[in-house]
């Protein structure tokens, strides 16, 4: 949202936008005590960092990359959510293949999903 009112020019490392909260507001179909809302829980998430410039004159939000940490946890829980469905599946497909006509298959289902 905020990039699209960031200027070519500050698309450096840290993209920044000038915008009021009530164009903002007025652009997303908001109320301004929404997207102040939205802005906060961006700020506390270190997604961006509000530059106060002084009464009367919009704030400056510079946008700020996902922690390299925080990228690499995320990539590594996807991994590991991947790993224990392909696990999960892989048991569940031998289980039928040596007993096909058990009831324990599907009785046991918890077992090895959790």
């Amino acid at each position: 949202m905020l990039h699209s009112y960031a200027p070519e020019k500050n698309l450096g490392q840290f993209p920044q936008a000038q915008v009021a909260v009530s164009t903002l507001a007025k652009d997303r179909k908001k109320s301004e005590s929404q997207v102040s809302r939205y802005l906060r829980k961006l700020e506390e998430r270190k997604w961006i960092r509000k530059i106060r410039v002084g009464k009367m004159q919009p704030n400056i939000y510079e946008l700020l990359p996902i922690g390299e940490n925080k990228l690499r946890a995320k990539i590594a829980m996807q991994r590991v959510q991947i790993r224990i469905q392909t696990d999960y599946t892989l048991a569940k497909r031998l289980r039928e293949s040596l007993y096909p006509h058990s009831d324990r298959s599907e009785t046991h289902d918890h077992l090895v999903a959790g």
